[in-house]
């Protein structure tokens, strides 16, 4: 490769970091009028990502029973039919991150994917 190129693909690559950086925060926003709530004025250089994120699936997550559909299969409504893996990541099976994240209610990062309310003892997740 010659040096030219060389300047180029490297120029490149910084040209993708600090685009990733830059776009980090607003990072799964599907609103634009969310992006405006958050960032006055729009994202003008690097900002923290917001805590919590306004369109996350965790804000607000809580669990209420379907009874009805409980009644209509026999089966009681309280009882935890099965975990996953590691709080929603794709990976191969360790049940030690089904337990932790079913005791915890945290994904494996640290996210707090579930509220006290969700959450199994560790007699119950065993």
């Amino acid at each position: 490769m010659n040096i030219e190129s060389r300047v180029r693909l490297k120029n490149s690559l910084w040209g993708l970091f600090i685009g990733d950086a830059l776009a980090m925060p607003a990072h799964w926003y599907y609103r634009e009028d969310n992006i405006s709530k958050v960032f006055d004025g729009g994202i003008l250089g690097y900002e923290d990502a917001p805590h919590p994120h306004l369109e996350s699936f965790m804000v607000g997550m809580a669990y209420q029973p379907d009874v009805e559909t409980a009644k209509r299969q026999g089966r009681p409504f309280d009882i935890p039919v099965g975990l996953g893996t590691d709080g929603t990541r794709v990976s191969s099976y360790i049940p030690w991150f089904s337990l932790y994240w079913a005791v915890t209610g945290k994904a494996f990062g640290g996210d707090q994917m579930f509220s006290e309310q969700n959450m199994l003892s560790r007699q119950k997740a065993l």
